[in-house]
């Protein structure tokens, strides 16, 4: 058994986005959700209830100062 979670990071759009990447489904998208909330969520939960392994299949559509602030945030 493998589990996978894919996600679609996105630059923020405007100022009004929190300024961190964003996963949505496309830049279009209303709802957004915060890189760090999903990675919070992913490490504190993702091996409380199994013990197979998680892969995250990542869809970089980041600019070169995104993808740079993504990684930290993915290695951190």
């Amino acid at each position: 058994l493998i589990l996978c979670i894919l996600v679609n990071l996105w630059d923020p759009l405007d100022e009004s986005d929190p300024q961190e990447p964003l996963i949505c489904r496309s830049s279009t998208v209303i709802s957004k959700i915060k890189l760090t909330s999903v990675l919070k969520t992913v490490k504190s939960l993702a091996f409380e209830k199994t013990r197979y392994p998680l892969f995250m299949c990542i869809d970089v559509h980041l600019s070169t100062e995104w993808q740079t602030k993504a990684c930290g945030n993915i290695y951190s």
